[in-house]
């Protein structure tokens, strides 16, 4: 769950800085097939790009069991201080909460969308229209629109310049561009540049509709008249192509009409998406945010909850210095597997469970700060691990010559 959300972050931090160079290129360009590809490039963008790069942005799923994370104590710190900070601790499960709370309300706002139109198409008279079918109904207040490859429409609606506006967005198959940015507006839901595009992609395809009339023989003034009669101050669909559009995006459609096509040069300012692009994965891979990124996505709240009390060396309670020193384990893992041998020993038990993931945390002058287990075990056998351990220190190990903090992740289980 919590990767799910630190994966969205990202995401929205790809849409946030491509957003500008999409609205620049596409609001006022009526060379709409263009327009569509930079619109669903840019979506596709930021989700692949982020996919890609989620090796580089979180170690430790990149590195397998029993791997050394070194020299990325930055990482480790930022990992530590989400897992093991009070206020942290309390923070990511409430973020989560909302996140997927959030999900949850508009997956079910989105199926009572699909309800009522469920419902609105069983009191409807069905007909053909060019290959589509046409559902007709009686209530006047809701603005023609299609779905999929139907039209619906009201009695009163019935007009040629109409059907032919909607038969327009089912030629360009639109409603597979509507479900691709409604279910990014759920997963995303918290990004209001999500509700921006979303609003840019459905001004273009209305833009389209109306030149799919306008190139059919209607004059612009006729079809201006018409849209400012039977489009103003209905009631719109969610999920559909509506021949109706509100405010300032109902003036933008009417005064485009009137313009020339748009030269060819306008496409150049599409350029603009690389230099954001860059400027997006860059901050992505920022230190700050690569680390916070990480920590929320190896956050698991079974780790806090399940974990046994985790066994550090705090000062002033008399730490000695411990009476046997073992090589580094980036040096020289053998003699950290001996010693732990003795403790699988120990819990010798036919049926007790062995099958986990043992953390070992050592501080740059090699001491054990902190150890965990997850997985199956017993009691006894994390008992005996305790004591095996509580004697140990380690030379230090070192990056460049430089003494630094290291984390080990063994994996223990009986053959």
């Amino acid at each position: 769950m919590s990767a799910a959300f630190a994966y969205s972050l990202v995401v929205s931090t790809m849409l946030m800085f491509l957003y500008p160079a999409v609205y620049l290129t596409v609001s006022r360009n009526n060379r709409f097939r263009f327009n569509r590809t930079m619109l669903i490039s840019a979506l596709v963008i930021s989700f692949t790009v982020p996919a890609i790069m989620s090796a580089n942005i979180n170690v430790h799923e990149a590195l397998p069991a029993g791997a050394y994370m070194v020299g990325d104590a930055t990482i480790e710190k930022a990992t530590q201080a989400l897992r093991h900070t009070g206020t942290a601790i309390h923070i990511i499960p409430v973020l989560l909460g909302v996140y997927y709370c959030g999900i949850v309300v508009l997956a079910m706002k989105t199926a009572y969308s699909l309800f009522s139109l469920a419902w609105l198409k069983r009191g409807c008279r069905k007909e053909l229209y060019e290959g589509h079918t046409l559902y007709i109904h009686q209530d006047k207040r809701i603005s023609p629109f299609s779905f999929g490859r139907a039209i619906f429409i009201s009695e009163t609606d019935r007009i040629d310049a109409i059907l032919r506006h909607e038969s327009g967005h089912i030629h360009a198959n639109h409603w597979v561009d509507i479900l691709m940015v409604e279910l990014t507006c759920i997963f995303l839901w918290y990004n209001p540049f999500v509700r921006l595009y979303r609003n840019l992609m459905k001004l273009n395809h209305e833009f389209e509709a109306d030149f799919h009339v306008i190139s059919g023989g209607m004059g612009i003034s006729d079809y201006q008249h018409l849209l400012i009669t039977k489009a103003m101050g209905r009631r719109t669909m969610p999920l559909a192509n509506s021949f109706a559009t509100q405010g300032r995006i109902f003036r933008r459609r009417v005064l485009l009409m009137g313009k020339g096509k748009t030269p060819t040069a306008r496409k150049l300012s599409g350029v603009l998406v690389i230099p954001s692009l860059v400027i997006a994965v860059a901050l992505i891979n920022h230190p700050i945010l690569a680390n916070t990124i990480s920590g929320i996505k190896n956050f698991h709240n079974s780790g806090i909850i399940d974990t046994p009390p985790a066994m550090a060396i705090q000062e002033g309670e008399g730490t000695e210095p411990a009476k046997t020193i073992l090589p580094s384990p980036i040096t020289d893992q053998k003699p950290l597997a001996k010693t732990l041998k003795y403790a699988i020993m120990y819990d010798n038990r036919e049926d007790a469970p062995l099958n986990a993931n043992l953390r070992i945390t050592i501080d740059d002058e090699g001491r054990i700060l902190n150890t965990e287990i997850s997985g199956e075990y017993s009691s006894e056998f994390w008992i005996a691990v305790n004591e095996a351990l509580s004697g140990l220190t380690f030379e230090p190990a070192l990056d460049n010559g430089k003494p630094i903090q290291i984390t080990i992740v063994l994996p223990v289980k009986k053959e």
